[in-house]
Parts: structure tokens; C-alpha cells; sequence
């Protein structure tokens, strides 16, 4: 007798799939794609057998990419032990949107002291992130910068830079202007009257007004008012010089001048007509012969002429005069 054996292998039925990829842009809701088919060269399953439950498991949300996986179970007829289910996964890809966009308000006040800046805020603010800088770039890596620079001085007023980034979102730029506007200083001139007393009249005060300096700022050597007149009239009592101190910048403040007037009116002068004896029945004396007395109201040292003209008063009778005293009556 003889006798052998020969060894029966049952291979394995290979199932062959594949799930299908998807492509959208970022709009936060989730990327799936249920669909999935046998591919061609798949051995399939037997008659009577095959998958009780099938579907594809991939998705995202965010920007990125996530394979299509796939998960099934069999049915009762079919022992996991006689198949391979080869799966061939497809990607989902959810690409940046384009719909980010970033914005600040411009700042335009008086210079005050405070270093002034700008805040920009995104239309998508969750999971963004602004960054600023003093220089435009369309590179976001270039803005480094958590916070605005400021401007304190107007000389400081500049144009801020800033990006808004978002992993879902393309890079939006933006910029706004910081303006410092100096303060407004007027420097008046004193304004004075008064009489003629044969001496100059000045009055170097001046009134500093508008806006007014920060404190600690302003003038180390005040200006002073330049104007002068000694004889009757008016005169602009103008502003001149003035030195800053070394705390305050000149361009923080715009400065104007405004002149105040001197005047000098007439001073009064009291003068006294000179009584007068008629011998009667004598006429009265011509009026070019009159005489009057200066009493008061001049200057020391100057002596006025009297311009008027001395005269009788009409109320006097006819010449002769009759005997008696006629009080002013010159």
C-alpha cells in the first residue's frame, strides 16, 4: 500500500473599495462625503454574502486634509476570516476662505501728553490673531507687534500697519492713521489807558490764552509785549520773543500773537481868566487884550498855550458898563 496527502489552502477573497475624496472652502460647517464603491479588480464577495452596515467615516471642518475612512460590519453568512476588505481611502480637503477682513479707526485728537494708538478688530474674531507694524508688508511674518505703536508728539503721527490671520482664512491687512494735532497757544498783549503825563506808556504783560500748556510745559522766558507811546493817540502793543522750555516741543503747539493797544488821551488843563478894572465910564478892553491864568492840570515842565479865545459874556449890557462887580464875566 502507499499512501500521501496533499494540503487544500482556501485563499482569501479580496474585497476591493475605495471611498471618494471632496474639496470645499473653510465655511465652518463639516466636509463628508458618504460615497464609496467596489473598484473593478475587486474579487468581491459570494452570492449570499457580504456587509450588514457600510459607511464612510472621514471629516473636517478646519483647513487641512482627513482621509475618507470606511467602516462596515458583515452579515451573518459571511466568516470575517474568508475576506480582506482592502480599502483605498479618498482625501477631504477644506482650503482657506477668502472672506477675512481686518479694520481700525483712524485717531485724530490734541496733542494731550498720552500716547494715543489704534485697535483693530476682524470680522471673524474667534481663533484670529492681529499683529501691527510701522512698515506695510504683504508678508504676515513681517507683523510682529501685539499691540498699535502710538504716537504721543505731532511729530510722532504715523500710519499703523496691521494683519489679521486665521488658520481657516487667508491673511487680510490693513491700516489706519494716527494724527496728533498741536495745541492751540494765543499770546495777547496787554491792552492800557491812560492820560497824558509826559511820560512813556508800556505794559509788557502778556496773556497767554486758547489751548494752554500741558503741565510742566511752556515758557522758560516768558514773551513780553513791545509797544510804546508817550504823546496822545493809539499805538498796537505788539507780542515779542519768548523762549520754550526744554520739557516742550515746539511743533505740540501752534502759537499766534495778538497785539493789545496803548492809548494816551488828552490830559485836562483847568485855566482861570485874569479879572479885569474899567474905570467907568470907560468901554469895556478889546478881547485881544484879555489875559488868563494857567491853574492846573499840566505837566511839570511844560506850559501849554491856551488855544481859545477869551471873550465877555453876551448877557453884559451895552458899553458903558454901570458901576459894580460882574463876577465871570469874563
Amino acid at each position: 500500500h502507499v499512501f500521501g496527502s496533499e494540503t487544500i489552502v482556501i485563499n482569501k477573497r479580496i474585497v476591493r473599495l475605495s471611498t471618494e475624496g471632496a474639496e470645499q472652502v473653510y465655511n465652518g460647517t463639516a466636509l463628508i462625503n458618504p460615497n464609496w464603491a467596489e473598484d473593478s479588480d475587486s474579487e468581491g464577495f459570494v452570492t449570499g454574502q457580504g456587509f450588514a452596515t457600510s459607511a464612510t467615516t472621514g471629516t473636517i471642518t478646519n483647513v487641512g486634509t482627513a482621509n475618507n475612512g470606511f467602516t462596515y460590519t458583515l452579515n451573518g453568512a459571511t466568516k470575517p476570516g474568508n475576506y480582506t476588505v482592502d480599502v483605498t481611502e479618498g482625501v477631504l480637503k477644506v482650503t482657506k476662505a477668502n472672506t477675512l477682513s481686518v479694520d481700525a479707526t483712524d485717531y485724530s485728537g490734541k496733542y494731550d501728553g498720552s500716547a494715543h494708538g489704534v485697535t483693530a478688530s476682524a470680522n471673524v474674531p474667534g481663533g484670529t490673531t492681529i499683529r501691527y507694524s510701522l512698515t506695510n508688508s504683504t508678508n504676515p511674518a513681517d507683523y510682529t507687534l501685539t499691540v498699535s505703536p502710538t504716537a504721543t508728539h505731532v511729530d510722532d503721527s504715523r500710519k499703523v500697519y496691521f494683519v489679521a490671520t486665521n488658520d481657516n482664512y487667508e491673511p487680510a491687512f490693513g491700516d489706519a492713521q494716527i494724527t496728533i494735532l498741536p495745541r492751540t497757544i494765543t499770546l495777547t498783549g496787554a491792552t492800557q489807558s491812560e492820560t497824558y503825563n509826559g511820560s512813556a506808556l508800556t505794559n509788557s504783560t502778556v496773556t497767554i490764552g486758547g489751548d494752554n500748556f500741558l503741565s510742566g510745559e511752556g515758557y522758560s522766558v516768558l514773551p513780553t509785549a513791545t509797544g510804546t507811546i508817550t504823546n496822545v493817540g493809539s499805538v498796537a502793543n505788539p507780542v515779542s520773543g519768548g523762549t520754550l522750555n526744554s520739557s516742550t516741543q515746539a511743533h505740540d503747539y501752534a502759537i499766534s500773537t495778538q497785539s493789545g493797544t496803548l492809548t494816551v488821551t488828552p490830559a485836562t488843563l483847568t485855566v482861570q481868566a485874569n479879572d479885569q478894572q474899567i474905570a467907568y465910564p470907560a468901554g469895556r478892553p478889546a478881547t485881544g487884550t484879555l489875559t488868563y491864568t494857567l491853574v492846573g492840570g499840566n505837566v511839570a515842565g511844560e506850559t501849554p498855550a491856551f488855544g481859545g479865545v477869551l471873550g465877555y459874556d453876551t448877557n453884559l449890557a451895552a458899553d458903558p458898563l454901570n458901576p459894580g462887580t460882574y463876577t465871570d464875566a469874563i
